[in-house]
């Protein structure tokens, strides 16, 4: 499927395919299904599922040249967007423009990007990758993850954002998108996991996430370095 028209409003819309939604593309549906691959274009293309969006393949939302004109999907009010995987079928959302729903669950597969999440992040069982290969920061309202998830930061520097991968929960352009959310608070649990670049050896302490938090994780993970240990505190979160 390729949408060019401003605007198409559909019942239902099920996807198996390729669906490229690019500039001045709108597409509008009370339930959208994807098993194949949906790309919102950094140009400016939207999605708006009215009851809901599920998720089993690859959606990418691009990135803008800043958040007011990124392209974004949204979900109305009341309505969720979930993600499921399998072994069999690793499910992938990548979010480098705005993703808006009141809860945006990941059941399975990867979530991943340095865009924006305009509501809950709940990773039940799949991965979040925060930012991307070259650090970057990924903004939610809110964010927990239970004891099946696994959280990842790429750590390749000393600084924020362009050295290692940051998780924020302040940012203005990442508040509730029906206002009934209460930003700014992660609830841990699961596994955290730190995917060393570069040859980077870590000396500091790290922002890893810029808000409050509760709980913490149960488990650490360390890629491409051994025989390092993790201690956190409200501070170095």
């Amino acid at each position: 499927l390729n949408y060019v028209d401003p605007a198409n409003i559909v019942p239902s819309l099920s996807n198996s395919g390729n669906l490229y939604l690019a500039t001045g593309s709108s597409v509008t549906a009370f339930t959208v299904f994807n098993s194949g691959t949906v790309t919102l274009d950094e140009s400016g293309g939207s999605l708006e599922a009215v009851l809901g969006f599920t998720n089993t393949g690859n959606v990418v939302i691009q990135r803008g040249p800043d958040v007011g004109s990124s392209p974004y999907l949204i979900v109305d009010p009341g309505a969720l967007y979930v993600q499921t995987g399998t072994s069999a079928l690793s499910a992938l959302t990548q979010v480098d423009g705005i993703l808006a729903a009141d809860e945006t669950d990941i059941n399975g597969g990867t979530l991943t990007g340095s865009g924006w999440i305009e509501g809950l992040l709940v990773n039940n069982g799949g991965t979040v990758v925060v930012g991307d290969a070259a650090g970057g920061t990924l903004s939610a309202c809110a964010y927990t993850q239970n004891s099946g998830g696994d959280t990842v930061f790429t750590m390749g520097g000393d600084t924020a954002g362009s050295g290692y991968s940051q998780l924020n929960l302040t940012n203005p352009n990442s508040q509730s998108y029906s206002g009934d959310e209460t930003c700014g608070a992660a609830t841990l649990d699961g596994n955290v996991e730190f995917d060393f670049t570069n040859g980077y050896t870590p000396d500091e302490t790290y922002e890893l996430i810029v808000g409050t938090y509760t709980g913490s994780f149960a488990s650490v993970t360390f890629d491409n370095l051994s025989g390092l240990t993790a201690q956190f505190s409200s501070d170095a979160y």
